[in-house]
């Protein structure tokens, strides 16, 4: 089976307002989706090959009004499934991601570099897999939505704002749980999260560790501050020049800017507020495509019992598509996070305390019951596994 990887890259100005790895990362993707722009002219049929990744979205949830970014036309994939097309393999497989990494990580990235995935899926008549990059959530539930994209693989905020806003998808799993998020302020700023009181925050709404700071108020951990809207690129500056005392960083961020020391005096897991990395489908894929849900989620298990076995082997592979260090990678993305189970019980406890942030501070349209959010296959598809 032939593995043709497609990547959509960030606009330039976005670019421009990352810092550090997160720039250097970026560019290399800008590079490749200019090359692949350039082959498609040649060859419109002929996806360019390279190698993509994400991480959880740290972006307040919108509504979708629009891609951003350097866009190029997928080629086709979901469609009424016919035993003719599968037989023929016809199908190509969209997954959308949130970068600026070249790799999504976790399991399935794992399941995805080694094989796995494409071998689950073949015989339900996939000849390819494609993955797109996008800077933000909100964008990349747009393409979900509008049907340009099969499976997205970001953080759950945005993904629940989605399915809240009336969205026809389904969540398929975890592709990482209890993302961490980081209280970081200056090397000589306070020591104690209550010796912010009277300070300014920063946080990027709507997102995980916006759930966090709510969370450490809710609990009498912070009183008193003012919370500055701030999103993650721009936080050393602030934090250098004196504009806030202190952010709230994620998953590589956080570790970043202590191993540039910067100093740390919270973690949300410490207090149970950590996110997720969600795995969702849109509902009208699935429906064409009989036994994919329980195909993908055998690979991706596939892939997490390896990466368990053999952790080193996937640091040592994830280092190659990421300018983070390697003691970064290894504090942000433990192999701990990694779960196994499609369903496990922290993730599913994380993503309704997710849903009541979004629903208690108005950033959710409507309740919903995350059970009957999950996809399950029919009792006949079991088997597949």
């Amino acid at each position: 089976m032939t593995l043709n990887i497609f990547t959509q890259a960030p606009s330039f100005s976005l670019l421009q307002a990352l810092p550090g790895a997160w720039a250097r990362t970026s560019l290399r993707l800008l590079a490749s989706a200019v090359l692949a722009s350039t082959l498609a002219a040649c060859d419109s049929n002929t996806p360019a090959a390279n190698t993509a990744g994400g991480s959880n979205s740290a972006s307040a949830p919108a509504a979708p009004t629009g891609q951003s970014g350097t866009t190029a036309t997928p080629p086709a994939g979901a469609g009424t499934a016919t035993a003719a097309q599968a037989a023929a393999g016809d199908y190509t497989l969209r997954l959308g991601y949130i970068g600026p990494g070249q790799s999504i990580g976790g399991p399935v990235g794992w399941a995805l570099e080694k094989g796995l995935l494409a071998d689950a899926i073949k015989g339900l008549g996939f000849n390819q897999i494609t993955q797109h990059i996008f800077p933000n959530g909100p964008d990349l539930n747009e393409a979900l939505l509008s049907g340009k994209l099969d499976v997205g693989i970001y953080g759950d905020t945005p993904a629940l704002f989605a399915r809240s806003s009336g969205g026809a998808t389904r969540l398929l799993g975890f592709n990482g749980i209890a993302s961490d998020a980081w209280l970081v302020v200056p090397a000589n700023g306070v020591d104690t999260p209550a010796e912010l009181a009277g300070k300014r925050v920063g946080l990027p709404r709507g997102s995980y560790l916006h759930r966090y700071f709510a969370g450490l108020k809710d609990q009498g951990v912070i009183k008193d501050v003012e919370e500055v809207h701030l999103f993650p690129r721009d936080a050393q500056p602030a934090l250098e020049r004196g504009d806030i005392a202190a952010y709230t960083a994620p998953t590589g961020l956080g570790p970043q800017l202590k191993a540039q020391g910067l100093k740390v005096i919270d973690q949300a897991s410490q207090h149970g507020l950590e996110g997720n990395s969600v795995i969702v489908a849109s509902e009208n894929f699935l429906k064409a495509h009989p036994g994919f849900a329980a195909a993908f989620d055998h690979a991706r298990e596939q892939g997490a019992r390896d990466l368990h076995a053999n952790p080193d082997a996937y640091y040592t592979y994830y280092l190659t598509t990421t300018a983070f260090s390697e003691p970064v990678v290894r504090e942000s993305w433990p192999v701990s996070s990694f779960n196994i189970d499609a369903f496990p019980q922290q993730g599913l406890d994380l993503l309704e305390g997710t849903k009541a942030f979004l629903l208690s501070n108005g950033l959710a349209k409507e309740d919903f019951s995350i059970a009957d959010w999950q996809w399950h296959e029919p009792a006949q598809q079991e088997g597949a596994k």
